[in-house]
């Protein structure tokens, strides 16, 4: 028994030994594969470690936002959406020897171009085309073209041809103020660079005043503080309807002219006196020149309103005053009252002080009508005319032609102002305005 005992422990003993050397195997190969795998993991932390810095260098160049820069494409809609035609930065009268060609913008995004060349003082040629404005290129290609060639018999008759339709070419601007013309028929520009003449501000001096044709009256003025003209036509249909014109226009040595900004307005009046302004346009254009005799054209561009009209010159109204502001400037503009309206102009400053024409229409019927004028000096709030006020009867025959018979020139009259904005017309002579209040309309001076 004890013998068998000892055999049993003898081979536990050998059974705890040999698995002793089995764990210590394993500790060894668990410490071999950890260390192989700490090491793997160093050697891809260092690769980590060196590829990361290029990675995110990478990374950051590509995020970086690139530096803002402004296109022609930018620039293009930049100048589209602050709603005025690109056409505007260009406008005006280019100019080489015996050449000349207007620019005018037209509509959105087009130009209209007029070319007037001459041959002799007798002779010359004339194109008109329109195109749309490219604002990447500067340039209006058109394909519209008419030339009339003109010539003058004397210095009113002369002939006029249509040499050609449908033309085609464009005009290329230049960025120092220059712009060339391709014309695609006769090639007559040749590579010529027109240079663009600066509006010439004053000069304009012998535009100056009123000037009538039927019932249509202009009356022109000189605003010193912008150098501008101010053009106001008015026209009357009937006693109760009139439409009025409103230019402001520079002067290029030889005409007036207006780009875009004229308006015109139709004021009604109803059987109670109270008027109606209704605004037809905002975007007219114009040009008035004089004629050989001194007499004055209105070129109406938009709807061309005064075809064979002359209008004859009718009295002064000298450039405002240097501040821009005088005394009775209160009294200035158009006043209605029923069908009896009132206009007040100042006129040159005279010795007396300030005086002011204030011209007085009633219309009795659609072809007649009452006309006072005065001239009045402001006094103490009011002015106060000379017994040298007019008063005519105006009829119009059925061709529109007017016959003014003068009924006295020894009136007086004076003309102030209520407490709640009405003028009141005193009528000296025979108390025509008596128990009239006159309502404000419009002022003359076309807005800036």
């Amino acid at each position: 028994m004890k013998k068998t005992l000892s055999i049993l422990l003898v081979l536990v003993m050998i059974l705890s030994l040999a698995a002793c050397g089995s764990k210590d195997e394993e500790t060894t190969a668990a410490k071999e594969e950890t260390t192989a795998e700490a090491a793997e993991t160093t050697a891809e932390a260092k690769e980590e470690t060196t590829a990361a810095p290029t990675t995110e260098a990478a990374e950051t160049t590509t995020q970086e936002p690139a530096p803002e820069t402004t296109t022609e494409e930018e620039t293009t809609e930049a100048s589209e959406e602050d709603g005025q035609n690109p056409v505007m930065n260009f406008i005006g009268v280019y100019a080489k020897d015996r050449a000349s060609i207007q620019v005018e913008a037209q509509g959105a995004e087009d130009a209209l171009i007029t070319v007037s060349w001459s041959s002799s003082a007798a002779e010359h040629s004339e194109w008109t085309m329109s195109g749309h404005f490219d604002w990447e290129t500067l340039t209006v290609e058109y394909n519209n073209c008419v030339k009339k060639d003109i010539v003058y018999t004397d210095e009113e008759n002369f002939t006029e041809t249509v040499a050609y339709e449908n033309g085609t070419g464009a005009i290329v601007f230049g960025e120092n103020g220059t712009l060339t013309w391709r014309d695609d028929q006769e090639n007559v520009a040749d590579g010529t660079v027109f240079e663009f003449v600066p509006p010439v501000f004053g000069g304009g001096e012998a535009f100056l005043g009123m000037w009538g044709c039927g019932r249509a009256t202009i009356e022109i003025t000189y605003k010193e503080e912008t150098e501008t003209y101010n053009v106001l036509v008015s026209w009357s249909s009937s006693a109760a309807e009139k439409a009025v014109w409103q230019y402001v226009c520079g002067f290029d040595g030889e005409k007036l002219y207006s780009d875009e900004n004229g308006t015109k307005s139709i004021l009604t009046w109803d059987e109670n006196g109270d008027v109606t302004t209704e605004e037809v346009y905002s975007d007219g254009s114009a040009v008035f020149e004089l004629d050989a005799e001194g007499n004055l054209t209105w070129t109406d561009k938009k709807e061309n309103a005064a075809e064979d009209m002359i209008f004859l010159y009718d009295g002064e109204i000298p450039a405002a005053d240097e501040d821009g502001q005088s005394v009775g400037m209160e009294f200035l503009g158009i006043w209605q009252c029923d069908r009896a309206s009132i206009e007040i102009t100042k006129i040159e400053p005279a010795a007396q002080g300030e005086t002011f024409r204030v011209l007085i229409s009633w219309g009795s019927s659609a072809s007649e009508s009452v006309s006072w004028e005065y001239f009045c000096t402001y006094e103490e709030g009011v002015l106060v005319s000379s017994p040298t006020g007019t008063k005519l009867n105006l009829t119009w025959d059925e061709n529109d032609d007017m016959t003014s018979e003068e009924v006295y020139s020894d009136g007086s009259a004076q003309f102030e102002i209520t407490e709640d904005g009405g003028l009141i017309w005193n009528d000296l002579k025979e108390s025509a305005g008596a128990d009239m209040v006159f309502d404000f309309v419009s002022v003359y001076e076309a807005e800036e």
